[in-house]
């Protein structure tokens, strides 16, 4: 019996239905998951016994990867600014919608204290920068305290500064040093596979702000 001949469409992809944003997350995803993966079994590797030869190669290797990391930051600062719509909007209706976003999250956040401005920013990604900060602080303050449901307050002054505030958290002094490097507060603190704060910092960087990270006090944004 005779088998029919597939018919082969030629459809080309359409390129209007991707997503910029989605294929960047993709490609990101991925170069952080493959980097991740090869410095990971490169440290395993020098735990083990090797040659001096060999304890070289690892560290070259090593060496390579952290020379990567900070090529992947440099190209996702020049990636975010041509992606950012920035707007002047009041400070007061970005934390509303941070508060919506975080609404069913197991943590009591407190916007308090709340004096009102305008900042030059990209409303979608700074409520998602903002989320990331909240979420890293929950995850300490689970490590670090006795209580079950974290309670974090917010808020601003006329300095245009913001704070999102976690007295009962201490970071070591390597801890704040490395902190916003990329990759350090997702894999030695919270134990995910991203690029971790370094996020926040480039955001910020690219507005205009600057974010630093003062134990007993927390995350301080100056705008």
């Amino acid at each position: 019996m005779a088998h029919s001949k597939p018919q082969i469409i030629d459809k080309p992809l359409d390129l209007n239905s991707v997503e910029l944003q989605d294929l960047l997350g993709l490609i990101i995803h991925s170069y952080n998951n493959h980097l991740t993966g090869i410095m990971g079994h490169t440290e395993l590797a020098q735990l083990e016994e090797c040659s001096a030869g060999h304890k070289l190669a690892f560290d070259q290797v090593l060496s390579s990867g952290y020379g990567a990391i900070q090529l992947g930051h440099d190209l996702l600062t020049v990636i975010g600014r041509s992606l950012l719509s920035l707007q002047s909007l009041p400070i007061s209706q970005l934390l509303e919608l941070l508060s919506e976003q975080l609404a069913d999250e197991k943590l009591v956040l407190n916007l308090s204290q709340l004096d009102d401005f305008n900042i030059d920013t990209d409303k979608a990604y700074f409520v998602d920068v903002l989320t990331l900060l909240v979420r890293f602080i929950q995850v300490l303050f689970k490590e670090q305290s006795d209580q079950n449901t974290p309670s974090i307050t917010i808020q601003t002054n006329k300095d245009h500064r913001l704070e999102i505030l976690a007295s009962e958290i201490n970071l070591t002094t390597e801890q704040q040093a490395s902190l916003f490097n990329p990759f350090y507060s997702s894999r030695m603190l919270t134990e995910n596979k991203d690029v971790g704060l370094a996020k926040a910092k480039g955001f910020f960087k690219q507005t205009g702000a600057s974010i630093e990270w003062i134990n007993q006090r927390g995350f301080i944004i100056q705008f």
